[in-house]
């Protein structure tokens, strides 16, 4: 879910996909990741991502832990019981990153570019994958109020566990572009040759006035 963000208002607002959409395939494993920008109070639970969860339906959910304001979690269903990560706390009126990972039999969190803290291990590795619709800013049974308040952008689901370096990647790409890539400008440096008539095949030494690591120069 890409592009602008969306703004919720924590009463009525929510995001639904038109139509069911499989998210994992035939996977078990999944990395979850929201750029969140959440309001000072929340509605007890209330629901950022939700593919499946309610009285029929129960697949996973990234929800708040219960009274604890902002503080958010990543659970799924395994086919008896719900598994939990631990919770993430996020600020408020602050942009974040939370991730989520699971990898086989460990549940991971993370917020922004470092990993918060591994979850024990879980119970069942397996993910109940009922197709259904999924919804963002309130869960998917509207028998219970859960909605978000804030702005939510940048939703990526991956149908497999993605490693730190990556979730390290994709946080500076999209959040902190400077601190992804870095480019410095050419130096400025003198050069002296220490024979300046030189010929095809012939050798000189070039020697620099300046102390410029990592960069390559070529006498033609």
């Amino acid at each position: 879910i890409l592009g602008d963000a969306a703004s919720f208002d924590g009463n009525d607002d929510y995001i639904e996909s038109n139509n069911t959409v499989d998210l994992l395939g035939a996977s078990n494993d999944v990395t979850i990741s929201v750029f969140v920008n959440p309001d000072v109070s929340q509605k007890v639970n209330a629901d950022i991502f939700d593919y499946g969860h309610s009285t029929t339906i129960s697949n996973f959910v990234i929800q708040q832990n219960n009274t604890a304001t902002n503080e958010f979690y990543f659970a799924f269903y395994n086919g008896s019981s719900w598994e939990y990560s631990y919770s993430i706390p996020l600020s408020a009126n602050t942009w974040q990153q939370i991730t989520y990972v699971k990898n086989g039999t460990s549940l991971s969190s993370y917020l922004n570019d470092a990993e918060t803290i591994s979850s024990p291990a879980i119970v069942s590795p397996t993910i109940n994958k009922t197709i259904t619709k999924f919804r963002v800013g309130d869960i998917t049974d509207l028998g219970l109020d859960r909605n978000f308040s804030g702005i939510v952008d940048e939703i990526r689901i991956s149908n497999s566990a993605r490693s730190e370096a990556w979730i390290k990647a994709d946080y500076y790409n999209l959040f902190n572009t400077p601190g992804f890539l870095t480019i410095s400008s050419i130096p400025d440096n003198s050069f002296t040759l220490s024979d300046p008539t030189i010929c095809t095949g012939a050798t000189a030494t070039i020697t620099q006035s300046g102390s410029e690591v990592g960069v390559d120069y070529q006498l033609r």
